[in-house]
């Protein structure tokens, strides 16, 4: 729960406390459609497509993870590499 707090950048009560709250309804959201987009334009299920937004780094991007980025705001970046990735342009 607190990695989520941190990635959200709401206090780690806010999870249970006040889960309606607007920047962690934005993260998860966010999250949530990243994960979409590699789900429903690539082979990969679901599982790996949470592996794959947590741990692989976007070198093209800066090294960070998809996760990291979308805690960043930066989701219509992520968007873009994923589908480009999937279009075999990056990576």
């Amino acid at each position: 729960m607190e990695t989520l707090a941190d990635l959200a950048h709401v206090q780690p009560d806010a999870i249970s406390h006040a889960p309606e709250s607007e920047p962690l309804q934005n993260y998860m959201r966010n999250a949530a459609s990243v994960i979409a987009v590699l789900t429903e334009f690539s082979d990969l299920d679901i599982e790996r497509a949470v592996t794959w937004f947590r741990h692989a780094p976007l070198t093209e991007l800066g090294g960070a993870t998809a996760e990291q980025y979308v805690s960043q705001g930066r989701t219509a970046a992520v968007h873009a590499y994923a589908l480009n990735l999937i279009a075999g342009a990056t990576g």
